[in-house]
C-alpha cells in the first residue's frame, strides 16, 4: 500500500503539515485518513441523512480561467524555482528517507494544505547501504494541466531496478471549474483488482473558498467529516473533524506569513485538547521554503515513568534545490 497513505508517526510518512511553495490553479489536498467498515442497517439509515456533493452545485459554486496543460507548464517553468528533492532527518540528524520531484513534470512538493510529499517522482528509504527507492511514481494530466490520476508502484523488492515495480494503488482527481471536487482512492487486492479504499468530496461557498470536506470509506458511507474555516484569502485557518454522527475528534490550525506563506501548523485532539503536531515552516529572503521542522507529542502513559507529560520527538525536511538554480535562492537567518 502507498506509505505516504499511512503515515501518521515516523518515517513512513509525508507529513499533513503546511507549507506552500507551488499552487497552481487546483485546491489540490492530500488527506490522510483511516476508514473502518460499518454496516449495520441503522447506520446505512443515518447515511441516508447526509447530503451529498452534487456535481451541478459544485459547477455553479466554482468559477475560473484556466490555461491548457501545456501552455501551463510552460508559462510557469521560470515562475517559481522547486526542488528537486526533500531530504527528511530524524531527532539525531540522521539522514532517514529522501523525496525525489520532476520539476518539468509540474510536480508539486507541498500540498495546498501544507501536505510534504504531494506528487513525488521516487521515495528512496535510506539504509546502511545507501538510498534504497521503495516507491515510484506516474501521473497523468487534465486538459487544464492538473494531476488528474496519480500511480503508485512499489518497488521495493525490484532489485534496483528503478523503472519496475508493483502498481499498488491509483488515486483519482476530480475537479469542477478547476477546483477539486473529489479524490478517490483504489488500492490492488491480492488479486489484482482495483478496489476502492476511500473517497474524498469537497464542498466551497459562493466565494469558492472550501468549507466543507466528506471523507467517505471503501462502502462508500461517510467516515469523517471536516468544517473548514477560512481567511479572506480563501486560505484555511482551521478545520474541525468530526465522525459521521458528529463526535469531535480533532482541530487544525493553520497560521501565515504577510506574504501569505505557511508559518505554523498545529493538530489538536478532540476539542484542542492535546497538541498532536506542531510545524514550522522556515523560508529564505526571497522566501523560498528550505525548511520544515516537525514536532510529535506522545502523552502514551508508562506506569513505572515519574513523569508522564508528552514525549516529544522530532523531523526536519530540507529543501534541496538544482545546482543551477541556487544562486537564485536568498539567504537564510542564522
Amino acid at each position: 500500500m502507498d506509505s505516504r497513505k499511512n503515515k501518521v508517526k515516523g518515517f513512513d510518512v509525508i507529513l499533513l503539515v503546511l507549507a506552500s511553495i507551488f499552487i497552481a490553479s487546483a485546491f489540490i489536498i492530500t488527506a490522510v485518513s483511516v476508514f473502518t467498515q460499518r454496516g449495520s442497517s441503522q447506520q446505512k439509515a443515518e447515511q441516508e441523512t447526509v447530503p451529498a456533493t452534487g456535481e451541478d452545485t459544485q459547477a455553479e459554486e466554482a468559477t475560473g480561467v484556466y490555461q491548457e496543460a501545456d501552455a501551463y507548464r510552460e508559462s510557469r517553468s521560470d515562475e517559481k524555482i522547486l526542488p528537486e528533492r526533500v531530504e527528511i532527518t530524524d531527532d539525531e540528524g540522521n539522514l532517514v528517507m529522501i523525496e525525489e520531484y520532476d520539476a518539468g513534470a509540474r510536480s508539486i512538493v507541498v500540498g495546498e494544505c501544507g501536505e510534504i510529499g504531494s506528487f513525488p517522482e521516487a521515495v528512496y528509504l535510506v539504509t546502511d547501504e545507501g538510498p534504497w527507492q521503495i516507491e515510484r511514481y506516474a501521473y497523468v494530466y487534465n486538459d487544464d494541466g492538473m494531476v488528474s490520476a496519480e500511480y503508485c508502484y512499489d518497488t521495493s523488492a525490484s532489485e534496483g531496478d528503478t523503472t519496475a515495480g508493483e502498481l499498488t494503488s491509483v488515486t483519482e482527481y476530480t475537479y469542477y471549474s478547476g477546483r477539486l471536487a473529489k479524490e478517490s482512492y483504489f488500492i490492488y487486492d491480492a488479486m489484482d483488482k482495483k478496489v476502492l479504499a476511500s473517497t474524498d468530496e469537497w464542498t466551497y461557498d459562493g466565494n469558492g473558498f472550501p468549507m466543507r470536506k466528506d471523507m467517505y470509506d471503501s462502502d462508500s458511507l461517510l467516515a469523517y467529516y471536516e468544517e473548514i474555516v477560512c481567511d479572506s484569502n480563501g486560505s484555511p485557518v482551521e478545520a474541525r473533524q468530526y465522525t459521521y454522527n458528529g463526535v469531535l475528534t480533532g482541530v487544525r490550525e493553520y497560521a501565515y506569513t504577510e506574504t501569505g506563506e505557511y508559518l505554523t501548523y498545529r493538530e489538536y485532539s478532540g476539542d484542542k485538547e492535546s497538541l498532536l503536531v506542531e510545524t514550522e515552516y522556515v523560508y529564505d529572503s526571497k522566501d523560498y521554503l528550505r525548511e520544515v521542522n516537525v514536532t510529535y507529542y506522545d502523552y502514551a502513559y508508562d506506569e513505572y515513568s515519574e513523569s508522564n507529560g508528552a514525549q516529544t520527538s522530532h523531523e526536519k525536511y530540507t529543501f534541496v534545490y538544482p545546482d543551477n538554480v541556487k544562486n537564485k535562492l536568498g539567504t537564510l537567518d542564522d
